[in-house]
């Protein structure tokens, strides 16, 4: 059923949709900025209180207000009034925490595949109402967290409709999972749950080629058409920067925006760093985080010594980050040493391109650094804190002689992340899956 302006209608299942402001954000403004240019437009089914997730507000202000306007708003049953669940929330450390087991035992065998779940119950079936009452054509899914896929399904049996599971991340194969803290019977009743996901979805949509090739490869025939989109920008609201002067300043800033999530550690860049500039003790650079340390690796800096070679800015508003990346010198992307990362596409990748600044990509051979590599956007290196520091020494010479290496052919970044662009084809793609007479009137 079209909507206003002659768009259909997609209901989108997400838990961590702005004003949250993790990796998730860009994506979500990007599409509900683009979408209409394939001929959709989405009704947001989200979250009311995010649990324990950042908050940009100033997100808000891109966001189109006809998709404002058509939020849903669901209350996570786990979540407190400050967007935190329970077990997350500030205790007095004296006090010994005699539930601690128990909230263990619940998040081991009931909470799967993930803390979410309950509020997904609520979602799926506030999203089945939207449908109805919008005359949906279309039900999305956008995880992690994937229970949100769970939702989706729910709704899908209510209403009839179309369901295609968005994957920002992977699900089994996601090196930021946290699969150490995962139970045996947890994972079992994961490997079933994506199973039947790919099984009933109408289609499947990510973010890389090789994201998309994991579901072909695992699933096979029973594998629904799938679609892969990069992580891109909305040319009209980002424009490329100037590219850099080749002047060397005072020091060599190397800055990283963004918070790491789940298994994402800056643990290993930063030995790599000490080890530089342990064989460098002349060396300008200065590392830049404009975010916020994790309190497991908030002693960090201070242990290696790097309190002086190091700024940490704290959480910041999405534009301040933006112009940061844009005063650096060069820019740092950082991807867990685990399976999954070799498919990962991150979100910021396509910012730091339009930054027009060096990027150093550390991560495993996969996506990441092809792309960094095809388009000769800067520098790659492997976990190994050896690695780095080789990378670290390449980049520091070539930035005193005026030579880094940066994106020049801006025509080829927006052939792969002009989301406009992009979003024609998923419109032809959705459009292929959601038959006229799979609208439902209101």
């Amino acid at each position: 059923m079209e909507g206003p302006s002659g768009l259909r209608k997609l209901i989108f299942i997400a838990y961590s949709f702005p004003p949250v402001a993790t990796g998730a954000a860009p994506r979500c403004l990007a599409l509900a900025r683009c979408m209409p240019e394939g001929g959709w437009t989405m009704i947001p089914v989200v979250a009311s209180n995010p649990a324990g997730l950042p908050v940009d507000d100033s997100t808000m202000l891109l966001m189109p207000e006809d998709v404002l306007g058509a939020r849903i708003f669901v209350r996570d049953p786990l979540a407190g009034r400050t967007g935190r669940h329970p077990q997350a929330g500030a205790r007095d450390s004296r006090r010994p925490d005699f539930l601690k087991p128990l909230r263990s035992l619940i998040r081991l065998y009931a909470l799967i595949p993930d803390k979410e779940i309950l509020w997904a119950r609520r979602a799926g079936r506030a999203a089945a109402e939207a449908a109805a009452r919008h005359g949906a054509d279309m039900i999305m899914s956008f995880g992690p967290p994937h229970s949100c896929h769970l939702a989706a399904l729910s709704a899908g049996r209510r209403t009839g409709l179309p369901v295609v599971a968005h994957f920002g991340d992977l699900w089994l194969y996601d090196s930021t999972n946290e699969w150490q803290y995962v139970s045996r019977f947890g994972l079992k009743m994961q490997r079933r749950m994506e199973e039947r996901l790919a099984r009933r979805a109408s289609g499947i949509f990510t973010t890389s080629a090789s994201s998309s090739a994991y579901f072909s490869r695992t699933y096979g025939r029973a594998c629904p058409p799938l679609f892969h989109l990069h992580n891109g920008y909305d040319p009209a609201i980002a424009r490329p920067a100037d590219p850099p002067s080749g002047a060397p300043g005072e020091r060599f800033l190397l800055t990283y925006t963004g918070f790491f999530m789940g298994n994402q550690t800056p643990e290993r860049f930063l030995h790599g760093l000490r080890m530089y500039l342990d064989s460098s003790p002349s060396s300008r650079i200065h590392f830049q985080l404009v975010g916020c340390l994790r309190e497991a690796h908030a002693d960090l800096p201070r242990m290696l010594g790097l309190e002086n070679r190091m700024t940490i800015t704290g959480q910041v508003p999405r534009s301040e980050a933006l112009e940061h990346q844009r005063t650096a010198d060069a820019l740092l992307i950082l991807l867990p040493p685990f399976p999954g990362s070799d498919v990962k596409n991150p979100s910021k990748l396509s910012e730091y391109l339009l930054a027009r600044r060096p990027i150093l990509g550390v991560g495993c051979r996969g996506e990441l650094t092809g792309m960094i590599d095809m388009l000769e956007a800067g520098y790659t290196a492997e976990h190994e804190p050896a690695a780095i520091a080789g990378a670290l020494a390449r980049m520091e010479r070539d930035w005193a002689s005026g030579h880094l290496r940066f994106v020049k052919d801006m025509e080829k970044v927006a052939s792969l992340f002009d989301m406009r662009r992009g979003c024609r084809e998923l419109g032809h793609y959705l459009d292929s899956l959601a038959r006229p007479s799979d609208s439902i009137g209101p």
